[in-house]
């Protein structure tokens, strides 16, 4: 797993709520392949309440990318939902879901080289 990946699932297991989702309910996959290797990520949100985990119940949604792309998106460098509509980002089941994902990832903030503090506002 990258650093990237690393950090953002380990700062997602300190997370216990998030408002924005707090309408959203549902199991993303991320299904990531590297190489020949194929990394599983589950996250779960629940009424705002997100966790992270590489085992999960069956999905609502699956996504499936290379390494570069995810990390890229975590990174704020690439939006989801055009990653999709570019074909970088293959969607499976509940496209809704990816965009409340939108929502974990850290945002660009436009200026050459800066990033905003932190992913999404955690309370």
């Amino acid at each position: 797993m990258s650093e990237t990946r690393e950090r953002f699932f380990a700062q997602l297991g300190t997370t216990t709520h998030i408002g924005l989702l707090e309408g959203t309910s549902g199991t993303v996959l991320a299904e990531i392949k590297d190489g020949k290797q194929t990394e599983k990520l589950y996250v779960n949100i629940h009424h705002g309440d997100v966790t992270a985990s590489r085992t999960g119940s069956a999905p609502d949604c699956v996504i499936r990318t290379n390494g570069a792309t995810f990390d890229a998106i975590l990174n704020g460098k690439l939006n989801a939902m055009a990653a999709m509509l570019r074909g970088l980002l293959e969607v499976e089941g509940n496209v809704g879901m990816l965009a409340a994902m939108q929502a974990l990832f850290r945002p660009s903030t436009g200026a050459a080289g800066e990033r905003a503090a932190g992913y999404a506002r955690r309370h």
